[in-house]
C-alpha cells in the first residue's frame, strides 16, 4: 500500500521534471519522454481506480466489522443472560436438593415414629387381648348367678370372717382351727378346700397367688381378676391337674386382706366339667369376707 502510495507521487512531480528539461531534449526524446508520460498518467489512473476499489472495500470491511461487533455485542448479552438463567437454574437446584435432603430426612424421622407407633399399638393390642380375655371369662362368670340357687346352704366361718354359698346336700368339715375347711359332693364328683391364713408382709395379691401357683403341679389355662361382693379384688385361675391318675379340671381363687390371706380350690372331674363349672363359678363368686 506505501508502496503504491509513493508511485503516485512519483507520477506527480514527473510531468514538472520533463517539463523542465523539455528545452534540452530532443524531438525523439521528447516524444519518448511523451508517451512515458501517457504510460504513467495511465498508471496513475489505474492506481487511482486501484485505490478508489480499495477505499470502498475498506468501508465494506469496516461495514462488516461493525456488523461482527455489533453481533458479538449482541451475543456477549445473550451469553449474560445465558449466565443468568444457568445460574437461577443452578441455585432452583441446589434448593431442590435441600428440599429433597430435608424430606428424606422428614421421611426418616416419620418412619421412625411410626415404627415406635406400630410397636406401641402392637403392646396395646396385647394388652387389649388380654382385657379382652378377662372380660370374656367375666362375662362368663359373672352374669350367671345373682342369688344362690334354690335349695343351696351357706357356711359361713366366723373364726377366719368369710361366708360361702355351697349345695344344700354338700358335706362339710371344719374341725380344729378352721383354717383348712373341706367340702364335697357325695361321691366325691366335686369338692371345695379353703384355707386361711395370717400374714404381715406388704406383698401384693399377684405375689401370693404366684406363689400358690409355684407349689402345685398344674396345667394354668386362664387367669382372671374378679371384684367380690363388698368390692374385694380376687384373682381366679382356671387349671388342669392330675390326681391318682384321674384327670381333673376346677378353678382356684385367692384374695387378701390387710392381715389374712385366703386361698379356695375347686375340682371335679375332667369329664363332668362342662356340666360342674356353672355351679362351682357360683361358688367361687359368692365368697363374701366380713
Amino acid at each position: 500500500m506505501i508502496l503504491k502510495y509513493f508511485k503516485l507521487m512519483l507520477l506527480a512531480i514527473l510531468p514538472i521534471l520533463l517539463i523542465t528539461s523539455s528545452a534540452c531534449v530532443s524531438k525523439k526524446d521528447y516524444e519518448k519522454a511523451q508517451a512515458q508520460l501517457n504510460q504513467v498518467t495511465q498508471e496513475k489512473s489505474q492506481l487511482t481506480n486501484e485505490v478508489a476499489r480499495l477505499n470502498s472495500d475498506s468501508n465494506d470491511l469496516k461495514v462488516q466489522l461493525s456488523s461482527l461487533n455489533s453481533q458479538l455485542s449482541t451475543l456477549k448479552d445473550d451469553l449474560s443472560k445465558q449466565r443468568t438463567t444457568a445460574d437461577g437454574l443452578r441455585k432452583q437446584l441446589d434448593d431442590t436438593l435441600l428440599a429433597k435432603n430435608g424430606l428424606e430426612l422428614e421421611t426418616k424421622n416419620l418412619k421412625s415414629q411410626l415404627d415406635v407407633a406400630a410397636r406401641a399399638t402392637a403392646d396395646l393390642n396385647k394388652k387389649v387381648e388380654g382385657l379382652t380375655a378377662q372380660v370374656k371369662t367375666l362375662e362368663t362368670m359373672v352374669p350367671r348367678f345373682t342369688q344362690p340357687p334354690a335349695g343351696w346352704k351357706k357356711y359361713q366361718n366366723d373364726e377366719w370372717g368369710y361366708s360361702v354359698q355351697i349345695p344344700a346336700n354338700w358335706q362339710v368339715f371344719d374341725t380344729g382351727e378352721k383354717d383348712d375347711v373341706s367340702m364335697w359332693e357325695p361321691g366325691l364328683v366335686s369338692s371345695l378346700y379353703i384355707q386361711s391364713y395370717l400374714i404381715d408382709s406388704q406383698n401384693s395379691l399377684d405375689w401370693w397367688t404366684g406363689l400358690v401357683r409355684n407349689q402345685s403341679l398344674r396345667q394354668e389355662l386362664s387367669r382372671s381378676q374378679i371384684i367380690l361382693p363388698g368390692g374385694i379384688p380376687a384373682t381366679v385361675v382356671l387349671f388342669k391337674t392330675s390326681i391318682g391318675g384321674i384327670n381333673k379340671q376346677g378353678m382356684y381363687l385367692t384374695t387378701l386382706t390387710a392381715s389374712r390371706f385366703y386361698y379356695l380350690r375347686l375340682l371335679t372331674s375332667e369329664s363332668e366339667w362342662v356340666n360342674k363349672r356353672a355351679q362351682l363359678e357360683h361358688i367361687v363368686l359368692n365368697f363374701v369376707l366380713f
